[in-house]
């Protein structure tokens, strides 16, 4: 099977040449097959598939790599969301690609990788990281701009903040 999927993604990159906005994130293909690496995720509409990490192109949604997630990986020595990213965009540093992701991937150290290989990268961030400066409230609609070396930080507030009433 790794030999299909090889062949299917050396395919898929010499077959098209992307825009300079790509996307990672993670695809379900559900099966009922039962192996070691089926996932489980709630929030799915299928409940139960393989899961993938792809990179593909914003505009086309044109698939550019793709890799199965299957559990254990013995070369991975950063975080998850980082390795996942760096071995997907492999083929394409150097090019100037700006990337976009969500906040299960993107941090500062992936940043600053990426910014090392001539790659940027737009991402969501969770508050708690520990990159995250701590801040007071905010109104709605205002943002708080943070920069280090050649990383910039938008701190958005985009819905008004909920407080709990006991």
């Amino acid at each position: 099977m790794s030999w299909i999927l090889s062949r299917f993604v050396e395919n898929c990159q010499k077959a098209f040449i992307p825009d300079v906005s790509l996307t990672v994130d993670e695809q379900l293909f559900p099966t009922k097959a039962h192996c070691r690496f089926t996932q489980f995720m709630p929030n799915k509409p299928d409940k139960f598939g393989i899961k993938f990490w792809m990179l593909a192109e914003l505009n086309s949604k044109y698939c550019l790599n793709l890799k199965p997630y299957l559990v254990k990986d013995e070369e991975r020595v950063s975080s998850l969301g980082t390795h996942v990213v760096m071995t997907l965009m492999e083929p394409y540093f150097g090019r100037g690609y700006n990337i976009t992701m969500d906040n299960f991937f993107t941090s500062v150290e992936l940043a600053q990788k990426l910014l090392d290989r001539c790659t940027s990268l737009v991402g969501t961030l969770r508050l708690d990281r520990k990159e995250i400066p701590v801040s007071s409230k905010m109104a709605t609609h205002d943002s708080v701009f943070y920069s280090c070396d050649s990383l910039n930080l938008v701190k958005y507030q985009a819905k008004p903040s909920q407080r709990k009433l006991l």
